[in-house]
């Protein structure tokens, strides 16, 4: 498993700029936010949407282009264990967004260090890491594809401002439905639902990943025209 970390901080390097980038435009947009905005509902409606829509940028960017390169393919065919490539690569992928979640954590706990707050940044946490180990667990089976979780992120602008009928819907049990909530409503969705759905979600992303792997389900990456 060390090997397969090393080689993904390698291919992490070769796009240190974009890193940055991604690192650094949602917590200046939080600053921002945090600044001229009291409210912690306001704060999470305007900064968690974008947030971690940036940051699974990472990922997708990184293991797309390894798919695009065939590296992916000699990592499967090079006989390492299943397991062990798809946890070496979600350490890899979830350092980055736990660094990402310690800094806007700081951040917002500066300004507001109320239950509300802490309560909302733990809800956070959890679905940021949820989606950041969608992305790694699906990449065997999306491939060059990686980047089709995000759009999962269109769902519940659908909804409006329709708090009610988005949290009723099936749309709320996905990671981008529950953000959404998260900034639109005093966040009455129990804790337990993000977090035993974040479980669910991430043990079927997982199996998936694994069958394919084990499978060797189309190793060979799809030309996109």
């Amino acid at each position: 498993m060390n090997n397969i970390i090393r080689s993904q901080l390698f291919l992490c390097k070769r796009s240190k700029l974009f890193f940055i980038i991604c690192f650094m435009i949602p917590l200046c947009f939080t600053y921002a936010v945090l600044s001229f905005n009291d409210s912690i509902p306001a704060v999470f409606d305007q900064c968690a949407y974008i947030s971690m829509f940036t940051i699974l940028f990472v990922p997708v960017l990184v293991i797309s282009f390894s798919y695009y390169e065939h590296i992916q393919m000699y990592e499967i065919m090079s006989g390492i264990s299943i397991h062990k490539l798809m946890l070496g690569k979600a350490v890899v992928y979830l350092s980055f967004t736990t660094l990402f979640l310690v800094v806007m954590s700081v951040m917002c706990l500066i300004f507001d260090r109320s239950g509300e707050m802490q309560y909302r940044l733990l809800v956070f946490w959890i679905i940021c890491l949820r989606a950041t180990l969608c992305i790694v667990f699906l990449s065997p089976l999306l491939k060059e594809g990686t980047f089709a979780p995000i759009f999962t992120a269109m769902l519940p602008i659908a909804f409006d401002d329709d708090t009610e009928a988005l949290l009723h819907s099936p749309v709320s049990y996905l990671a981008f439905g529950q953000c959404r909530l998260l900034g639109q409503t005093a966040h009455d969705d129990p804790l337990i639902k993000v977090g035993a759905t974040a479980v669910a979600a991430c043990v079927i992303y997982y199996f998936i990943g694994c069958l394919t792997l084990k499978k060797k389900f189309q190793l060979e990456p799809s030309k996109i025209l």
